[in-house]
């Protein structure tokens, strides 16, 4: 018969195991580089040390079970990939890195402006500027390939804002508003690039609209919720064409049902909060607020604060 204290012993190490397999992890902008820590804020851990001398890691992004990375580095951006190293379910450094070379349709030292890794962590998009023959002026484009570089492709142009984002593992989001809502302005609404136009990527006939804001606020850094009906974006309202261009603007946090592409609520009041991540099971979401990441819960609450030091979150398992 085992004795009380080896029984005890053995409930405490099953306790600790069932622990990390729900746990999950945040990686994160901390100063120039990126670090990581458990969805309690613990076990800070520092995983890139060169980002002062190669212009500062930003926008990282993770796949939905924390096994790939994604992220821009340097200035003007670069972006790469990587596999994350685990131990006992926590996040503890960063493999093997692979850049993704700018699309052969412009220069080879094409400034890339946004990175987003797919849910399943077999793609990467992102997005990159072009000279537009047909409108004058500039497009940002979309673009992704496989983490390793190759089977690169065009995803969609004529956009007119610097960020992407994915709505499933083939399915990218970018600005822009479908046939039903072209009354209201392009960047409140946010769509999934019409499947006809595979060159063209618009939100024409045969695109889905994922989010629409009736007060005309601008929708950027949407995050869709793990296997739900609800997607995070940052809004905020409009006050010139410089700032419009930028993906860094602040706002509130607000929640969207992408099947209705209305508006549930807003999770904060702004307007400087931006980057929302939701948490893998779907009950929080993160946040930038700062100079420091916030949880919020979807269902609305009072946010509090997770980590000081820490910028543009990615929470996965």
């Amino acid at each position: 018969m085992r004795s009380t204290g080896a029984l005890i012993a053995a409930l405490l190490v099953s306790a600790a195991s069932a622990a990390d397999a729900g746990a999950s992890n945040l990686v994160f902008v901390c100063a120039k580089n990126l670090c990581a820590a458990s969805d309690t804020g613990r076990g800070r851990l520092q995983l890139t040390t060169d980002g002062g001398r190669r212009g500062g890691y930003t926008r990282p992004s993770l796949s939905r079970n924390g096994q790939r990375l994604a992220f821009k580095l340097g200035d003007p951006g670069r972006v790469w990939t990587a596999g994350l190293e685990r131990k006992g379910g926590r996040v503890v450094g960063i493999g093997r890195r692979t850049r993704i070379e700018a699309f052969r349709d412009g220069p080879r030292d094409a400034t890339q402006f946004d990175v987003a890794m797919s849910p399943g962590g077999k793609r990467v998009a992102w997005v990159e500027i072009r000279a537009s023959v047909v409108f004058g002026g500039f497009d940002f484009r979309r673009y992704s390939a496989r983490v390793d570089g190759t089977d690169a492709r065009q995803e969609a142009s004529n956009g007119g804002r610097p960020f992407v984002a994915w709505a499933s593992d083939r399915e990218i989001i970018r600005e822009g508003l479908g046939p039903a809502f072209e009354a209201e302005t392009v960047d409140s609404g946010l769509c999934v690039p019409s499947p006809q136009s595979a060159t063209n990527g618009t939100c024409s006939e045969g695109s889905r609209q994922l989010a629409l804001d009736p007060a005309g606020r601008h929708l950027r850094h949407p995050s869709p919720r793990p296997g739900g009906r609800l997607l995070a974006a940052t809004a905020y309202v409009y006050s010139s064409p410089d700032i419009d261009s930028s993906i860094e603007r602040p706002g509130a946090i607000a929640l969207f049902d992408v099947s209705t592409a209305a508006p549930v609520r807003d999770l904060t009041a702004g307007p400087g909060d931006s980057y929302p991540s939701f948490a893998p099971n779907g009950k929080l979401v993160a946040f930038e607020r700062r100079g420091a990441i916030w949880t919020v819960r979807a269902s609305g609450d009072k946010p509090k604060r997770l980590l000081r030091g820490a910028r543009q979150p990615a929470w996965s398992k």
